[in-house]
């Protein structure tokens, strides 16, 4: 289960498009509400961003469409085609570029100047905590003194004060039945996917996939950013900033590289 990104993004990468197909109605609300993120902790307009496990590029093609030269990096191709496809549909190509890497090796990145660096739709936490740790550090070397670090991920408080072990995700294109336990001695979600496509007016089941993501608390991002660092800069419920607490259904965490 330790590489599980690999065989759903990749080996499953067609079941699980159909998720990120779902959520490009809700870019262009997300990616007004980044810019308002942006205005407050002085991202200027027309600025570098770097969109990390960017998917199919809902958000960078979202924030190029508001004046962003945007990077966006996924390993998986399929993703990354798709993210061209809407780049181009946008008439944006000019103002975004997709790169193929695994986020472990982004200190193999070249040296590029961003002025923002996005970890959006709980995309950290998938591996150990080491290669989270290596992130951050490898990120400090491409956002520029004075640029911001956008973490936004589920809370944990949430989820454990909420906690259902099955729910159903019903959408037009396809169905996911998500079987989650929780590792309390490896602070780990622990899931099974089993996906579903429509047919002949029921459910044809259409393959299954397994996810851990590690579940920080807000003092442990925060003493991860320190230590590669980062300054700490505040906690949000959601990329609109509102208050960040046990209701919070998000985690988005705002650190500035001091240089």
């Amino acid at each position: 289960m330790e590489d599980w990104p690999r065989e759903l993004f990749l080996g499953k990468a067609e079941l699980y498009q159909l998720q990120l197909e779902e959520r490009l109605e809700r870019a262009e609300e997300e990616a007004d509400r980044l810019v308002k993120l942006f205005e407050v902790y002085g991202v200027p307009q027309g600025a570098r961003i770097l969109d990390l496990c960017c998917g199919i590029g809902r958000h960078a093609v979202a924030l190029a469409k508001r004046g962003f030269f945007v990077v966006g990096v996924d390993f998986s191709p399929k993703f990354l085609a798709r993210a061209e496809e809407l780049a181009k549909n946008a008439g944006v190509q000019g103002k975004t570029e997709f790169v193929r890497e695994d986020i472990r090796r982004l200190g193999n990145f070249p040296k590029q100047h961003f002025q923002a660096a996005l970890s959006l739709y709980t995309s950290f936490g998938y591996y150990g905590e080491e290669d989270d740790k290596n992130l951050l550090l490898a990120l400090r070397r491409l956002v520029d003194p004075g640029g911001i670090f956008v973490l936004d991920m589920f809370s944990r408080d949430s989820l454990i004060r909420h906690f259902v072990p099955t729910h159903v995700i019903r959408t037009k294109s396809h169905m996911v039945i998500e079987e989650m336990t929780f590792d309390f001695e490896r602070a780990r979600f622990n899931s099974r996917w089993f996906f579903f496509l429509p047919e002949g007016g029921g459910w044809r089941y259409a393959g299954e996939a397994q996810v851990s993501v590690r579940a920080y608390a807000l003092h442990e991002i925060v003493r991860m950013l320190a230590e590669a660092g980062w300054q700490y800069c505040a906690a949000h419920g959601g990329l609109d900033m509102s208050p960040y607490g046990l209701e919070a259904r998000r985690l988005v965490v705002v650190a500035r590289n001091p240089g």
